[in-house]
């Protein structure tokens, strides 16, 4: 703990040259991990949704906490407890409640790329901004899964653009940075089409294969049902066959007697 505290004490005690490496070193470290999570969300976003939503539901759920604490005057330990109980509550009901994750996870992902391509400053292009949010995000927790693909391509493939612009020394003109997102995010959207595509595709191919495994197996149990029923016909076919040879039998018996009486007359 103690050589923890050394070395920050060194970084924040940095100044000149030192400090500007410093922080040039952790500008880029943190532009990198903006690039990896961006490309984990344009490729593969759909699949990481669930992990996703829950960590916005515990952010928004710590920003919750911090609002009623400021409200409520709340102070100390106590304070601690409302923010990490609200952060936690919020993201459970996001991982089980998962349309309500979805909504929170997109609108806060569609509200920021609003707020990149308004005037935050002017408050009714603010206004419609949220409007436009709100209802898509609305689409979002109705339209789940082909949503889900276009926001997180989008703002994945965005961000990700951003940070490449920024690594590379490209982001003196923004559209470069914007022009790679949108390229990212394209293909994004298309790769994370085609893999739920040759999922449902799966679902489909084990699906008929269930349904054809049922219908073997009734046919099979319809055809030992008619072999018993045939079996049951022959049965009362022979026992007819048989009462028709005592019956024919009982005549020709009769028949001798009325013939033996006739003869004694």
């Amino acid at each position: 703990m103690e050589n923890v505290m050394n070395v920050i004490s060194i970084i924040g005690g940095a100044d000149g040259p030192t400090s500007v490496f410093v922080g040039g070193e952790v500008g880029k470290i943190a532009t990198v991990v903006s690039i990896v999570i961006g490309l984990l969300l344009c490729f593969f976003g759909l699949k990481v949704m669930k992990i996703l939503v829950t960590l916005v539901g515990f952010v928004v759920g710590a920003g919750i906490g911090i609002g009623i604490n400021g409200a409520a005057d709340i102070s100390g330990l106590t304070s601690l407890l409302v923010i990490f109980g609200a952060a936690i509550l919020l993201a459970v009901l996001s991982y089980f409640l998962y349309r309500v994750g979805i909504f929170i996870t997109a609108f806060g992902m569609i509200g920021s790329i609003a707020l990149v391509m308004i005037d935050s400053s002017v408050s009714f292009q603010l206004m419609i901004a949220m409007i436009v949010t709100l209802v898509l995000a609305i689409l979002c927790m109705i339209f789940m899964e082909p949503a889900v693909i276009v926001i997180t391509g989008l703002s994945g493939g965005l961000s990700a653009g951003n940070g490449i612009a920024q690594l590379t020394g490209l982001n003196e003109n923004m559209f470069i940075g914007l022009g790679i997102g949108i390229v990212l995010a394209v293909f994004g959207i298309v790769v994370q089409f085609m893999m739920q595509s040759r999922k449902v595709g799966k679902k489909e191919k084990l699906h008929s294969k269930k349904v054809k495994e049922k219908d073997s197996m009734e046919s099979e149990v319809e055809k030992a049902r008619m072999l018993l029923a045939d079996d049951d016909e022959l049965e009362d076919a022979d026992d007819a066959d048989d009462a028709d040879d005592i019956d024919v039998i009982e005549e020709d018996l009769d028949e001798k007697k009325e013939n033996e009486n006739a003869d004694e007359f």
